[in-house]
């Protein structure tokens, strides 16, 4: 079996049979019977952070521009892209690249579901759609919108597909995981994260969403972002503040 890669990137697991592969610095770990190839780099896609394949077999992929501006800036000059990668020729090695999309902020997450791309830029999850074949995105619906951004790195990620009831599609995303859908403001979402992790079973993450949770059916909000985003802390919001790991 072979395993094709965009752009060296580290893996690592305990294999008792395993088989190596070095590109530059970064060495690939894989079972027996696997190999790793190089298929894309620059100038086709430069800094890859997800990917997603359609059902031709085409690679989206969220490139970043290697902007590290503050986030008032990069909203107001979003400066990242989602290229589409090809192979034409069937060789198995990209040789066509399009700009699927640009001038979107941080993509930490992309999804090919259904015709649509959906692609994660905080505060912002973005259905992206060609309505015409020509190769870019000219339709652009915000899908999810979250609100705020607070230049973390983790603040959006996804989607994902569902883990619940694959039969009803509409329901098949797992919209925001972990970080995304435990650090929103609305209480319907921090129950639907719970809910979630109780499915999944991700015992440490369930802990953090039902803590999320509890702060928010409390004060409507975290009061640890208040300073930051320029709001006015209550008195009890200010007790809260001075306990241990109430700023997360």
């Amino acid at each position: 079996m072979s395993v094709k890669i965009l752009l060296p990137i580290l893996l690592s697991t305990a294999l008792v049979n395993a088989a190596q592969f070095k590109f530059g610095n970064q060495t690939f770990t894989v079972p027996d019977g696997f190999t790793v190839e190089r298929v894309a780099g620059p100038p086709l896609v430069n800094r890859p952070i997800e990917a997603s394949f359609d059902e031709q077999g085409r690679l989206y992929v969220t490139d970043s521009s290697g902007s590290n501006a503050r986030v008032p800036e990069q909203i107001k000059n979003p400066t990242h892209r989602i290229v589409r990668l090809e192979d034409t020729d069937g060789d198995g090695k990209i040789d066509k690249s399009v700009v699927f999309a640009d001038k979107m902020m941080f993509p930490e997450g992309v999804l090919w579901h259904d015709g649509a791309l959906y692609v994660s830029g905080v505060p912002i999850i973005w259905k992206l759609e060609d309505t015409n074949g020509d190769g870019r995105a000219d339709k652009r619906t915000k899908w999810f919108d979250g609100k705020t951004a607070n230049g973390c790195a983790n603040d959006l990620h996804g989607p994902y597909l569902g883990l619940h009831d694959r039969r009803d599609v509409d329901n098949r995303f797992f919209r925001k995981l972990d970080h995304d859908v435990v650090q929103t403001e609305h209480l319907p979402d921090q129950e639907l994260c719970i809910s979630l992790f109780e499915h999944a079973g991700h015992a440490e993450s369930l802990t953090y969403a039902r803590e999320h949770a509890g702060i928010i059916r409390r004060f409507g909000r975290f009061p640890h972002r208040n300073a930051i985003l320029g709001r006015e802390s209550s008195a009890e919001e200010k007790a809260f503040l001075t306990q241990p790991g109430s700023s997360f």
